[in-house]
């Protein structure tokens, strides 16, 4: 509530203030009876009054002729120590006293005043609340989506006659999540290059992506074989050729109106020994600054 008080809109604030005040005057004017249009005087229940009031004595007509004839304005009988004869006007139209003459009309138009700002702190609080598990939401996703990234890579001499004439490499995926990855679908490349990685190299699919796979909750996969011949190695060793291997992995979480994620890697061959001997391991493959990341 107290972040949602912070971001308040005033602006809207304000008009709701406007709005409310419209329904209040509305309320009113409802409720106040207006003016007749002709400019007439109310007049009073006379024979009501002189029935709630014990001091109306209803004075007898002096002159029987006279009192057949019927004063305009004034009925026949009429009260004489109360002023019940006398014109009421109304409150001049559009005033203060016009609107508010009436305790009933103000009483309900704070009614409507109270229980619009009751409705509109309940919106800010259902607000709050659907925040709120919307996080909640976001948090349990975010535990427990599957999160699929390269492990390492596994490189073995491709022999033949006794002698290494290359290097076969394939990457580990892993998938380190709480669930599975599902409807996955992963591409590997190698590429060499006689100097660094141009500026402009757009990382293309040299093959097509490989069938549609899934990596179940802390599993691995690996990916196809990689086979760099042992010239291009023994390049890479005498610093006059680079070689890179780069791919990426996209897939499908378990929970519903997620979005498809992709994971996206390069490595830089280094040689640490003679590509021609098994032992040590002379291959090594570092993080390259780009084209690594995930979604």
């Amino acid at each position: 509530m107290r972040r949602w008080l912070r971001n308040i809109d005033w602006s809207d604030l304000a008009f709701s203030a406007v709005i409310l005040g419209v329904l209040f005057l509305a309320t009113s004017v409802s409720v106040v009876h207006p003016p007749s249009q002709n400019g007439a005087v109310a007049q009073t229940d006379h024979s009501q009054l002189a029935q709630n009031n014990r001091c109306c004595e209803t004075q007898p007509a002096s002159n029987p002729a006279a009192s057949d004839k019927k004063t305009v304005g004034q009925p026949t009988g009429c009260p004489t120590c109360c002023q019940c004869c006398e014109e009421r006007k109304h409150p001049a139209p559009f005033t203060w006293d016009w609107f508010f003459d009436s305790p009933v009309s103000m009483f309900t138009g704070l009614l409507v005043a109270v229980g619009a700002m009751q409705a509109f702190f309940l919106w800010g609080a259902l607000g709050e609340s659907r925040h709120s598990s919307q996080i909640a939401s976001a948090a349990l996703i975010a535990t427990n989506r599957p999160y699929v990234h390269v492990k390492g890579f596994i490189p073995t001499p491709a022999m033949v006659e006794g002698n290494i004439v290359g290097w076969n490499v394939v990457a580990i995926w892993e998938n380190t999540g709480n669930t599975p990855a599902i409807n996955a679908r992963t591409s590997a490349n190698w590429v060499v290059f006689n100097g660094e990685m141009p500026e402009n190299f757009d990382f293309p699919d040299r093959h097509g992506p490989g069938a549609v796979t899934l990596i179940g909750p802390h599993s691995f996969i690996y990916s196809g074989v990689m086979t760099l011949n042992i010239e291009h190695i023994l390049a890479v060793a005498a610093s006059t050729q680079h070689i890179y291997i780069y791919g990426w992995f996209e897939y499908d979480d378990t929970f519903p109106e997620s979005r498809r994620h992709r994971t996206e890697f390069c490595n830089h061959l280094v040689m640490r020994g003679d590509p021609r001997i098994m032992q040590p391991m002379p291959l090594e493959f570092t993080v390259y600054e780009r084209h690594n990341g995930a979604t």
